[in-house]
């Protein structure tokens, strides 16, 4: 069974931290990995939500504006409750594959 979760976070480093907690992540050796419970962690980032416009010289003219948030994907073998964590955007930067 996967369970999918679309999340955001306000920085990599909360994101991080908060998958740890919650035993999704662990550290081996001083390193990230994933745990038995785990099938994929995937750090979206930040998402453009108006593209930079730039002109022909490569001068930026418009600065690109981004979604509020740092967002991660999760993919888990069993339920988390993720509370206000879990967003559920209509249209998703990622999704898994099917």
């Amino acid at each position: 069974m996967r369970n999918i979760y679309k999340l955001k976070y306000t920085d990599k480093e909360a994101a991080q931290a908060d998958l740890l907690q919650r035993g999704i992540l662990q550290e081996v050796e001083g390193e990230l990995t994933q745990t038995n419970r785990t099938h994929a962690v995937v750090y979206v980032g930040k998402i453009i939500d108006t593209p930079a416009q730039i002109d022909q010289d490569g001068n930026v003219i418009v600065e690109a504006t981004f979604v509020e948030g740092y967002h991660v994907d999760v993919m888990l073998k069993d339920e988390e409750n993720f509370g206000a964590l879990e967003i559920f955007p209509a249209t998703p930067y990622h999704k898994f594959a099917e």
